[in-house]
């Protein structure tokens, strides 16, 4: 004789959790983030309105400038790739998500390659439209204004006439060049020096790595250089544009604010959403089930268990810090299902003790306290709670009295993984362990998040 067991699954579920899925994917804005500041740091939208960057969150959007006083500095990370780091006195304005201008001062730029896509990512300084390789660089936008090229490839292209470039041959008249690897370029008009690094240049590398810390070193382990193109290749043409000195002068006064952004949580305070779904296992195997039945005795001949099932979940959380959040959610673990042939006397008594014995399954609400640990490009966390869950198994057998057991509780669950920050959309990627009475649940998912 064969019979099927199966616990009641949730399937509406898996379509909200699609639905919400799709929904998300479609909901990352542009957008960088002030991760650490000391001194003055102004933000100024497009019309050169001051912009009370804690009340947004520390986000800096397209077409805002961010300014620092003679004692500011700055860490900015964008969702394209890119960390910028402002010293004293600079100015940056975000023209586009691909299209930074570097109004005053010196800025470090690092910009992570982005795979499988055409990088037409650039940065304008006073003298040059710079065309990006996956790169870490310094502008010097004051005057001389220079380019010092750290690792990677960077295309300079003039914004007026054709440059005079100088290298260790005879000068020569070009629209464009390519600088390499520690060479550093200088600008006195249309006149563009290429030399090695000077000392000066070594020591601001060393004071932007010393502020920018850990911040610049997990952001650069986490980037691949781009490959080198042909020398001669054009890089794609500079968007039309006011001159950067015209532009600069528009900027309005500056507007002195104090920040002390260390350390800025993924999605920062405040809700978020998510959805995932998983794949869960039972503690309880076959052979469990098998020697079970058999200390009843019935008489199993063949038992087949599917121990592992599909699991899928919605949930919201609101961070009250940046490190500590409350979570709430929905969980359906899956089903686990089996087929057994076996001998007995008494099929209704075998069907009643396959329902008691089979590994349970359930769904649920749960609720959790998490603790976060924030780092440059992902977050570590830790959660522990209590799920509120219904389970059934559902055994069916010819000559017996179809057995339908529910059940219930409230047991502890824990869990622990990361969250990849994307800007205001991330990818979350956790373990979690469920108590169910006498059973216990394990299941790994990825879930898409989305912070308010």
């Amino acid at each position: 004789m064969r019979i099927l067991i199966a616990p009641c699954a949730a399937a509406p579920l898996f379509g909200l959790a699609c639905l919400l899925l799709a929904t998300l994917a479609q909901a990352a804005p542009f957008e960088g983030r002030l991760l650490r500041s000391q001194g003055q740091v102004t933000l100024t939208d497009a019309e050169g309105v001051a912009v009370d960057l804690a009340s947004v969150d520390n986000r800096v959007r397209e077409a805002q400038t961010i300014t620092t006083g003679p004692d500011g500095r700055a860490v900015l990370r964008f969702n394209n790739g890119t960390i910028t780091i402002l010293d004293a006195d600079s100015r940056l304005r975000v023209r586009t998500p691909n299209w930074f201008v570097h109004l005053a001062g010196k800025a470090f730029f690092a910009f992570k390659r982005l795979v499988g896509a055409a990088d037409e990512r650039r940065v304008q300084n006073t003298a040059a439209f710079i065309g990006i390789r996956g790169t870490t660089f310094l502008s010097y936008a004051d005057e001389p204004p220079a380019v010092a090229l750290e690792e990677g490839e960077l295309n300079l292209q003039t914004v007026g006439d054709a440059y005079e470039l100088v290298t260790d041959g005879a000068p020569s008249q070009v629209p464009e060049f390519v600088l390499r690897a520690q060479q550093m370029v200088t600008f006195d008009g249309n006149v563009a020096t290429v030399t090695a690094f000077t000392p000066g240049v070594l020591a601001d590398f060393a004071a932007f790595e010393l502020f920018g810390g850990e911040l610049i070193d997990d952001f650069v382990d986490d980037y691949t250089p781009e490959l080198p193109v042909a020398e001669g290749q054009a890089a794609p043409p500079p968007p039309a544009e006011e001159p950067v000195a015209a532009a600069a002068e528009e900027s309005p006064p500056e507007q002195a604010q104090e920040q002390a952004a260390a350390g800025v949580a993924r999605g920062g305070l405040g809700f978020y959403l998510g959805a995932g779904v998983g794949l869960s296992a039972t503690d309880r195997g076959a052979d469990e089930l098998e020697g079970g039945l058999e200390q009843r005795g019935h008489s199993v001949s063949d038992l087949e268990l599917d121990d592992v099932s599909e699991g899928g979940r919605v949930f919201a959380g609101y961070h009250f810090t940046n490190n500590f959040a409350v979570e709430g959610g929905y969980l359906d673990l899956g089903e686990f299902a089996s087929t057994i042939d076996a001998s007995t006397s008494d099929a209704d008594a075998f069907a009643r003790d396959v329902a008691d014995l089979h590994p349970l399954s359930a769904e649920g609400a749960y609720v959790a306290a998490v603790g976060r640990l924030n780092l440059i490009l992902f977050s570590v966390f830790a959660k522990a709670g209590l799920f509120v869950w219904e389970g059934e198994v559902r055994a069916d057998l010819a000559g017996a009295t179809p057995v339908d057991s529910t059940f219930d509780g409230t047991d502890p669950m824990f869990g622990a993984g990361v969250d990849l920050s994307l800007g205001p959309l991330g990818v979350r990627l956790e373990a979690e362990h469920f108590e169910l009475d006498d059973d216990a649940i394990d299941m790994v998912s990825g879930s898409v998040v989305i912070w308010f």
